[in-house]
């Protein structure tokens, strides 16, 4: 366990748990908590005065570990976060073009929940890993003391798959190989009504972005010594 507190009135706090639970399991844990009021990170004297632009951080990661067998082992993990930060959106007017001052705090908002796999496999001189990911991500943007219905939301989903491979034929040479695997779409968007147009709302993409990739590496060691 460990906090702090610092000017601002600046937050933190941390709290980790790691434990076998059994021969060959193990569980992780770690809860982070921080916040500060903040300051005015855009002074425009006469408009925003004593505005605060601060954030507030939470975040949690649990874990579990297990060993099937002396060459066979597997983890899975669940995290989620929340951050939240302020920002000046605020302008003096330029009478020449016909705007008028503009004081407007904003606040954004990102949170995210995702979970992880991974299997590995090794025996003798070869290894093979396997790791899949999934997470979604929400994105708002909305006017200080608002609720998120009233600001502008994007959601994104992204999955990963990465499969590693190596291979020891001496002690000198290695090889080794894989294949990954990304797939990322909007989920859904939402842009609310402003001075730009009408409010609009984005539907999930039906063809979202893939990306495959190869990779190959073979690794010598000259002279080698420790």
């Amino acid at each position: 366990v460990s906090a702090g507190y610092g000017s601002n009135n600046h937050k933190k706090g941390t709290f980790a748990v790691s434990k076998p639970v059994g021969e060959g399991k193990h569980i992780k844990g770690v809860l982070g908590y921080e916040k500060t009021d903040g300051f005015n990170v855009k002074p425009l004297p006469g408009l925003n005065d004593g505005d605060e632009h601060g954030f507030e951080t939470l975040n949690l990661k649990l874990g579990y570990q297990q060993n099937f067998s002396d060459n066979f082992s597997g983890y899975v993990g669940f995290s989620t976060y929340s951050n939240e930060y302020d920002y000046d959106n605020s302008s003096y007017g330029n009478p020449g073009w016909g705007t008028v001052d503009k004081h407007e705090k904003k606040t954004g908002e990102v949170e995210y929940v995702g979970a992880d796999l991974s299997l590995e496999y090794s025996k003798d001189v070869y290894t093979s890993e396997l790791k899949l990911a999934y997470g979604q991500q929400d994105n708002y943007d909305l006017k200080s003391g608002q609720s998120k219905s009233t600001g502008d939301h994007v959601a994104i989903e992204q999955f990963n798959a990465i499969w590693l491979n190596s291979y020891s034929i001496n002690d000198e040479l290695s090889i080794g190989g894989g294949l990954d695997y990304r797939n990322e779409k909007l989920a859904k968007g939402y842009l609310a009504p402003s001075d730009w147009g009408p409010a609009k709302d984005y539907n999930p993409e039906k063809n979202p972005r893939t990306n495959i990739g190869i990779s190959a590496i073979a690794q010598y060691a000259l002279n080698a010594w420790t």
